[in-house]
């Protein structure tokens, strides 16, 4: 990425939830992507949780595009019993858990010091849980990152969510996330959503706050299409499976849509990969035929793809599904719920198949399965619409000029 009009590259204190190298979430993609293409032209200081000396070759990968990486100590405590306690502990907390989870003295103390020490032309807050820890007062302007609408996630929770004391729990959470980021988005100088769907929603919560839409991307080189190694009535689904969207998104997928499937193709099978499945997503998926957990990989391109069809059965999500994005690169047919394909600038029944209810979208792989010439135009079209409008060069574009018009914003 070059700076437009030969404008002088910007320090820039990068602050973000985890190290985010390797990339295999959708957050820690976008991440990625975004800095290895800013920190050409720009100074990044990134600062993120983690452990060290665990994490120590993370650091070294990404001190090769940073000026300086700081790693802010966090215990990962995920299903732990102290994790649980501190969700109990979290109904005394005015604060959202999302929130609270990650605001620490540590980070804050961080923040501070490269604020003090640096003369820097922008904070970049990756995520808007990460906001507390920010400073009040005498800072530089500040851009933050709305990966999703957090708010409208737990609302999805709760549309989902049959177990009355879990129910209760999320409503409070919504809640609190809804009080959050009315109280949080008009403060910062601007706020980079990743879809004009998302930019809608957040400035119907706070019409106040100033938007820029700075997309999610693919790495168009890295996920190209590879011909003839498709495997015959194979499924793919792939995600970080320690996430609950994607749990939620299999499971519905393994109850009600793929026996539907399976009736009418016997030889239809599935493979779902993402890092970190949970024991009962094994044993459920064990109860079907032809269903492979493979968890965490190193390269997600040879199982993309081997897809005669990639499934997207999301109900709850919020953002832009990067895992589109790449299967859609590598010239897959795509079938996906609404809420799996919103705010993506693609064309139902031209770039992918769209179905929400189980009957339709079962129809909907079986109709790929069956008309391979079908399949393949749209596996072609879905192609071109990504390498049109999602490459992630033209995108850390959008976000340097965030960056600037912020900057310049505050100077006026």
């Amino acid at each position: 990425m070059r700076p437009a009009d030969g404008a002088r590259g910007m320090e820039v204190l990068f602050v973000t939830s985890t190290l985010p190298y390797p990339p295999n979430s959708g957050s820690t993609i976008r991440t990625y992507n975004l800095i290895r293409r800013l920190a050409g032209d720009h100074r990044l200081h990134l600062v993120a949780y983690g452990s060290l000396p665990q994490d120590s070759a993370k650091v070294h990968h990404l001190g090769r595009s940073c000026a300086s990486v700081t790693v802010v100590p966090l215990r990962e405590t995920k299903r732990t019993p102290r994790f649980y306690l501190e969700l109990l502990l979290n109904l005394l907390s005015p604060s959202p858990f999302v929130v609270s989870r990650f605001t620490r003295p540590a980070m804050a103390r961080a923040i501070r010091e490269i604020v003090g020490a640096r003369r820097l032309d922008v904070i970049h807050c990756d995520f808007l849980t990460l906001s507390l820890n920010l400073p009040e007062h005498d800072h530089p302007p500040v851009i933050a990152t709305a990966h999703n609408v957090e708010s409208v996630i737990w609302k999805r929770y709760l549309a989902h969510e049959r177990n009355p004391l879990k129910a209760a729990y999320i409503y409070v959470q919504y809640r609190k996330l809804l009080r959050f980021e009315r109280k949080i988005l008009g403060r910062f100088d601007g706020i980079a959503c990743v879809s004009e769907d998302e930019e809608e929603q957040l400035r119907r919560i706070c019409p106040s706050a100033r938007f820029f839409v700075v997309p999610n991307g693919v790495d168009v080189e890295h996920f190209t299409p590879v011909p003839d190694v498709e495997a015959p009535h194979h499924l793919v689904f792939t995600g970080s499976m320690d996430w609950r969207p994607n749990q939620d998104a299999v499971r519905f997928f393994l109850d009600r849509i793929y026996p539907r499937i399976k009736k009418a193709e016997p030889r239809a099978s599935l493979s779902i990969i993402g890092r970190d499945p949970p024991a009962s997503l094994k044993t459920e998926a064990l109860a079907h035929e032809d269903v492979r957990v493979v968890g965490t990989v190193p390269d997600m391109r040879p199982h993309l793809a081997s897809a005669a069809v990639y499934i997207v059965p999301l109900r709850i999500g919020g953002g832009t599904r990067l895992k589109i994005l790449e299967a859609m690169a590598m010239a897959r047919p795509v079938v996906s719920t609404r809420v799996g394909c919103e705010g993506l600038s693609v064309v139902p029944d031209r770039d992918l198949l769209v179905a929400d209810s189980p009957d339709e979208f079962a129809r909907a792989v079986l109709r790929l399965l069956g008309d391979r010439a079908l399949a393949g135009s749209m596996g072609q079209a879905g192609h071109r619409a990504v390498r049109e409008a999602y490459d992630w060069g033209p995108i850390a574009v959008k976000l340097a000029e965030a960056w600037r018009e912020a900057a310049s914003g505050r100077r006026r």
